[in-house]
């Protein structure tokens, strides 16, 4: 299953995975996002990608709260992701192999993005 954010593929790596576990996950995080339970920016005035960056460094419980799709892993392993919701869904990710990127970032409607890991999800069905 190929991954895209930001128009960019995010499963350069590998995007094999064990489809009931990820189909739990994918669920899961739909779920939160249409039920608006995705925490907004911890640092609205700043740019998603020095948010980013912050949550990135914090190892507190503070970035565990912006883990959308860190049960992804199985298919996005070589990605950092973080994720809040202001009036869209900010992804804001990082590829980490095989080539390093800048932080780039994914902005969708709570709407469309539960619409597409809705129409995946039927897809991984058949």
């Amino acid at each position: 299953m190929d991954v895209w954010a930001g128009g960019r593929r995010l499963t350069c790596r590998d995007n094999a995975a064990y489809v009931p576990t990820l189909v739990h996950h994918m669920r899961s995080a739909a779920e939160l996002v249409r039920q608006r339970k995705v925490p907004p920016s911890p640092f609205p005035w700043r740019s998603p990608a020095e948010v980013f960056r912050l949550l990135n460094a914090n190892d507190s419980e503070l970035r565990q709260r912006f883990w959308l799709l860190r049960h992804w892993d199985e298919v996005l392993d070589n990605v950092e992701t973080y994720a809040w919701l202001d009036d869209r869904l900010v992804i804001a990710c990082r590829i980490r192999q095989p080539i390093r990127t800048d932080v780039f970032v994914a902005r969708v409607t709570p709407g469309e993005f539960v619409a597409t890991v809705e129409e995946a999800l039927g897809l991984l069905a058949r």
